[in-house]
Formats: structure tokens, sequence, C-alpha cells
């Protein structure tokens, strides 16, 4: 195997660092030890570029070219970007809706009572709802008497009104995985070689 650049990275299938390369973990380095590694990466990944340098952090991290291309927002070298998890917003989560659904017994509930249709409707001007076994406009309120106006809740009313969504309801941030499927590989960065000549 030819001898590689100083500061290039490769992939190893085991699981401990080769003698003269360092893992690639974002660990800091003083410069006084490593000066040509320092010289060829500077301190682009981390440290203080005076007396410390930091080697690239490629754990749980993908890797991509630098630069840009045809439709592709430039990105400049060492540069992160994405996120390892995402909380949609309302606008991006897929069109839907959400059923409501009115159960009807033969017997009369709280708030619900049994009394003649008028034009599909009941006395009191709730739409008329077929009572089950009761032929003709025999119906059962689905409203009770009016009242002044009441907001419903989960707790009032978990069949009508719901959570959707995974924040609700203490308003938590519950973010979906956003990562690509992984292989876990050693990365490892030469600290001795070739010094790398610009072309």
């Amino acid at each position: 195997m030819a001898d590689p650049y100083i500061g290039e990275i490769r992939i190893f299938a085991f699981n401990f660092v080769p003698e003269d390369w360092l893992a690639c973990n974002g660990q800091l380095l003083p410069m006084s030890q490593f000066q040509v590694l320092a010289a060829v990466i500077g301190n682009q990944y981390g440290g203080d570029g005076k007396t410390t340098i930091a080697v690239p952090n490629l754990q749980g991290r993908a890797v991509a070219d630098f630069g840009s291309g045809p439709g592709l927002t430039p990105r400049k070298i060492a540069s992160q970007f994405g996120d390892t998890t995402v909380t949609l917003n309302y606008a991006q989560m897929p069109q839907h809706d959400h059923d409501v659904t009115i159960k009807v017994s033969s017997t009369t509930s709280a708030g619900m009572t049994a009394g003649p249709a008028t034009n599909g409707t009941s006395s009191l001007g709730a739409v008329g709802i077929p009572v089950a076994g009761k032929p003709g406009p025999q119906v059962q309120k689905a409203y009770g008497a009016p009242t002044a106006d009441v907001t419903l809740s989960t707790n009032m009313s978990p069949e009508i009104v719901g959570y959707a969504g995974g924040a609700a309801p203490s308003g938590a941030a519950n973010p979906h995985e956003n990562r690509q499927p992984y292989l876990a590989m050693n990365f490892c960065i030469s600290t001795a070689g070739n010094f790398p000549i610009r072309q």
C-alpha cells in the first residue's frame, strides 16, 4: 500500500487505530506535537489554531463532498449541516382529516333526550338521529337544552376531541428520527506520510 498523505482519512474494518493514524472523533491535539498535520488541515475542525487543533469528528455523521453542483447549495469544507432529528410543523404534515363519530343508543343519556322530530330535527333544533328499532320520525336528540358556550376537551369528550400529533398535550416537541441507515466503521486520519502538494 502506498504511503498515505498527511491528513488523509481512510475507513478501516477493524476496531483499533493503526500506528501513525488518529481516530476521527473530534479530539483536540497540541499543535506542538502535530505541526505538519496542523499545516495541512488548520483549525477548521476545531481548536484555537494557536496551541490546539482538532481532527474531524465523524462519529454518527455521513460525509458529503464540498463545493457546489447544479441545483445544489454550496458547501464549505469542514462545514456541518443536517439534523439528526426533525419536528414537523403543521404545514409539513400530510393532508389528513379527523372523523367525528356520534354513538346512538336506544336509551336516553345525560344531555340527550328522546322526542319526536319535526322535519328531521328535534324540538330543540338538534339534528334528528333515528333510534334503533323504532320506525318513523322517533329520534334521539344529539344535543341538550341550550346552555352557555362550552369548550370541548379531551377530558370531557375524548370520542369527539382528540390529540393529533406528538406535541400534545404538554406542548413539548417530539422529533422523529431523520438519519439514513448506517454501518459503523472506523474512520482514521493520517498523521504521517507524504505532504500533500497542491496541483
